[in-house]
């Protein structure tokens, strides 16, 4: 089934290589056929789609219009119908902390198809996410919300935030330090306000951003500085040295968000019960279609 008729493919490719003989090569027909399809269109609507220039087939203002109205719809069908194709190369964005879910989704992926090969992008927090960056995602494991979301697929779960200071350190003494954050949490929506609420309750208003986890957790085991850490991460950090407390304010959780594009990943409620094997949240789906 094709997503849109011959006919706006070929006007599309005119307006986009401003030749007929271009557009066909790139549409692998001879120039002929497309010439004529391209009038019977215009036939059809009863406008002038093109004109000529000296630098070869220019829209009119009528085309214009057509081509600003479809090129957005023939974008997103073409990414809908790619998604659902087997991929040998997944483009995978991280938005905040990495969680440990990340690890069991890739092994689920690689598991599924073992031939994939899988490329990481860390998006920064300071820079937003742009819809460009969006669409050149397979996969987006997020600590927000996306308003306006490409994929086809969401799944979310909630986990509560702790606070990661010195063991024995007085709450007097730990509510002084500043707090030392990866910039890819810190610059987060998330991370502020539980900032902004803490700070009423006498904590900190400084941050140091240092990426290096082991820094992070030094400056921590030294009585230097505190962390807010996902309770997930209890199992995977060594708690010999140093204690985890909840976090003083109430409701201080986060939601995860996974939004995919991934054929492998279409069966969510497999993926769901892979994951709960894995950890503790309790995953929910929703579809989410593309805008």
């Amino acid at each position: 089934m094709e997503f849109m008729s011959k006919r706006v493919n070929y006007f599309i490719a005119v307006a986009q290589e401003g030749s007929i003989t271009k557009a066909a090569d790139r549409l692998c027909i001879t120039p002929s056929p497309l010439s004529k399809r391209i009038k019977e269109m215009e036939e059809n609507l009863n406008i002038t789609l093109f004109e000529r220039t000296n630098q070869g087939l220019s829209l009119t203002k009528e085309g214009q219009h057509l081509y600003s109205n479809v090129i957005v719809h023939y974008e997103e069908l073409n990414r809908i119908k790619e998604s659902h194709k087997e991929k040998n190369h997944i483009q995978i964005g991280i938005y905040g902390p990495v969680p440990t879910h990340v690890n069991t989704v890739i092994d689920y992926l690689l598991m599924k198809n073992p031939a994939i090969t899988i490329n990481l992008v860390r998006l920064m927090p300071t820079d937003g996410i742009s819809r460009n960056e969006l669409n050149r995602l397979d996969l987006l494991f997020s600590i927000e919300p996306l308003e306006l979301s490409p994929f086809t697929q969401h799944l979310c779960a909630e986990e509560q935030l702790l606070l990661l200071h010195q063991v024995r350190q007085p709450s007097e003494s730990y509510r002084a330090l500043p707090w030392v954050q990866s910039n890819y949490v810190s610059e987060t929506q998330i991370f502020k306000h539980y900032h902004a609420q803490l700070q009423l309750q006498g904590f900190s208003r400084d941050v140091m951003n240092i990426d290096n986890l082991q820094l992070r957790l030094n400056l921590i085991r030294q009585g230097k500085a505190v962390a807010f850490i996902l309770e997930s991460m209890r199992s995977v950090i060594n708690f010999d040295e140093y204690e985890c407390n909840s976090l003083c304010l109430p409701n201080t959780r986060l939601t995860h968000h996974i939004y995919s594009n991934v054929s492998q990943l279409n069966d969510s409620q497999q993926l769901i019960a892979h994951m709960a094997k894995r950890g503790a949240q309790q995953w929910s789906h929703s579809v989410s279609m593309p805008v």
